[in-house]
């Protein structure tokens, strides 16, 4: 896979629950809600965390991957 391609597919895997993360943030505070509401926001905020958290131990895992591919 070239270099460019794996990266921008890296980019958008770790922006994806970075998003939701932020957009359920900015709900929870810029809302009165229920607390059965902001119960389900904030696991699907924790959930999307754990989910990053992976994403971003998976690429440093793989790291050795984009140093061994040519910048070219």
């Amino acid at each position: 896979m070239p270099a460019a391609l794996s990266r921008r597919s890296l980019r958008h895997d770790l922006l994806a629950p970075l998003s939701s993360i932020q957009g359920f943030a900015d709900i929870l505070l810029s809302r009165q809600l229920s607390q059965e509401d902001s119960q389900r926001y904030l696991t699907i905020i924790r959930d999307e965390a754990k989910r990053l958290a992976t994403l971003i131990e998976s690429a440093f895992e793989d790291e050795s991957d984009f140093e061994a591919e040519d910048p070219s």
